[in-house]
């Protein structure tokens, strides 16, 4: 049986994904009795959680239980719907801490993080803000009229911010797989994928190095092709001479004309070339 805290955040999390619940099932999934989970809907409303105002200011990226603490999602959610401003300080990943006014439009679950996708006045664009990182500051600040989302899908607008934009190096390629099978090797927080058709998608990802990059590619198992940008395509053209020749001259298995894993024919320019 899961410890109280635990099975809340899991309640928590499960409620987020669906606006209606049966009792018993809610219980299966906690492996807790019908009871057990009237108590915890009630711990839950006692700690001023607004279940409605999440469910209505989340967007679900992938499953999972949530790695904060309810109250701060509570606030969050709370404060989206209301259309309040929040104050709070944030240490970004380079452990720079700044303080930031901003207007919350909706939190984002991903896997066992939280993100809230917000706009920011003081910058004047669109920002993502890992939940777990900020610390909430108290009163909230003035109302504010709701301004037009970034995107239509905010779900993918979320995906490319956390898997690419804070790195050094930004990836697309295109991968020759359906894109829910690419979907399933790459979450969300690592790739934004997006279908081209039946057979084919188009990824975006981002690290700090070429190599890291060329891991996460080449792991798929999976024929694609580089789009941008051209170092990683010389990188990875390097890699597979690399490989071949630590195999005896060999050519690997899936690796033709230096580039990995694409099984087109030779090109002047290389299978990974950009487009």
């Amino acid at each position: 049986m899961l410890e109280t805290s635990a099975r809340l955040l899991k309640l928590l999390s499960l409620l987020q994904t669906r606006r209606d619940w049966p009792g018993p099932e809610l219980a299966a999934r906690l492996g807790v009795s019908g009871r057990t989970v009237r108590r915890d809907v009630e711990r839950l409303r006692e700690l001023g959680y607004r279940v409605d105002a999440l469910q209505s200011m989340t967007v679900p990226l992938t499953g999972g239980a949530p790695a904060v603490q309810a109250g701060t999602l509570s606030a969050i959610a709370a404060a989206c719907r209301g259309h309040e401003s929040l104050r709070f300080g944030y240490e970004s990943g380079d452990g720079t801490v700044s303080e930031r006014l901003v207007e919350p439009y909706r939190l984002v679950a991903s896997g066992r993080r939280w993100y809230l996708v917000a706009f920011d006045p003081g910058r004047a664009d669109w920002r993502v803000f890992r939940v777990d990182r900020l610390r909430l500051r108290t009163p909230n600040g003035p109302r504010f009229t709701p301004r037009e989302p970034p995107a239509a899908d905010l779900a993918a607008y979320a995906s490319r911010k956390i898997s690419s934009a804070p790195y050094r190096y930004r990836c697309v390629v295109t991968v020759r797989a359906p894109a829910e099978a690419v979907v399933a090797r790459m979450p969300p927080s690592v790739a934004a994928v997006e279908p081209l058709d039946a057979g084919s998608c188009l990824l975006e990802s981002g690290a700090n190095s070429l190599d890291e990059l060329a891991f996460w590619l080449v792991s798929l198992g999976m024929p694609f092709e580089v789009r941008e940008p051209p170092e990683l395509a010389a990188h990875l053209r390097a890699l597979a001479g690399r490989l071949a020749e630590a195999a005896g001259g060999v050519s690997a298995p899936g690796i033709v004309g230096g580039g990995p894993y694409h099984d087109a024919p030779h090109r002047r320019d290389g299978p990974c070339s950009t487009r």
